[in-house]
């Protein structure tokens, strides 16, 4: 896989995979900039006029505008003139998915089953109570999300990664145990392996402290990796799992946080 680069510094390339093609190889995106909720916006508007025509035809007829939509890059940009031969359709609104879709599923099986094995050493290494308590409430919802992404990528006959079939066996996914492609130390806010081996060897109020900064790091990577995909993704799916995890690992930064500063 692709190693993790800045914002913004993406190659500008994608491909689009609709329903019963082939997979292509997994391949780097851009940020796009496009703003698809205006977009969306446009597509409505020019349906509403359509609907109100003698001669309107189902959407499924028509699926490209009857005039040129203005599209802008970015919010506040001037708006880019679209003919209706050049306009490609709006982003999260077909069963269409693309390279940073598969790339997003991929890879967040590996960040969410390092979580998953820095949770596990919780209950016997950390001292405080509310940390094991949330510890083991973040281990779950990450443990339903990797079986998700997996069900995902089957339905679309793409690799599944180990660490999903651990999980889905039941046991504590290992990223030192497999010798798959993952570069894990170049995705965002992934732990290296010195920093796991660390976590290993502490207890106590040590463990908790290297913990809790290790997984706000962690989480603050997952949240660079779901507005990319937020950004460029087609898959509806995608989308909604994104703005979850985005929504959830914010507010578990918070928390994890406050436990910080209880230390």
């Amino acid at each position: 896989m692709s190693k993790h680069r800045p914002r913004g510094s993406f190659v500008r390339s994608f491909t689009v995979v609709r329903a019963g093609q082939q997979a292509p190889a997994l391949y780097p995106v851009s940020y796009l900039r496009r703003s698809t909720s205006l977009i969306a916006a446009g597509l409505a508007g020019l349906m509403a006029v359509s609907a109100c025509s003698p001669d309107a035809q189902d959407p499924e007829d028509s699926p490209t505008p009857s005039s040129a939509v203005l599209m802008p890059e970015n919010p506040g940009d001037e708006a880019e003139r679209v003919e209706p031969e050049d306009y490609d359709g709006a982003q999260g609104v077909t069963d269409e998915w693309n390279d940073l879709d598969a790339e997003y599923m991929t890879m967040m099986i590996a960040h969410h089953a390092q979580a998953m094995e820095m949770t596990g050493l919780v209950p016997d290494r950390a001292d405080s109570e509310q940390l094991k308590t949330f510890a083991e409430r973040m281990h779950l919802a990450q443990k339903g999300e990797i079986g998700y992404m997996a069900d995902w990528l089957e339905e679309r006959e793409l690799p599944v990664p180990q660490e999903a079939r651990d999980v889905a066996e039941g046991r504590t996914p290992s990223h030192e145990d497999h010798g798959h492609g993952h570069d894990h130390a170049m995705m965002s806010g992934m732990l290296s392996t010195e920093e796991m081996t660390a976590l290993r060897q502490s207890e106590g109020e040590e463990f908790d402290m290297l913990f809790l900064e290790g997984m706000i790091t962690h989480h603050e990577g997952a949240l660079e990796m779901s507005e990319g995909v937020q950004a460029e993704g087609y898959d509806l799916a995608v989308q909604e799992l994104a703005g979850h995890v985005h929504s959830d690992q914010t507010a578990e930064i918070s928390r994890l946080g406050q436990l910080l500063d209880e230390l």
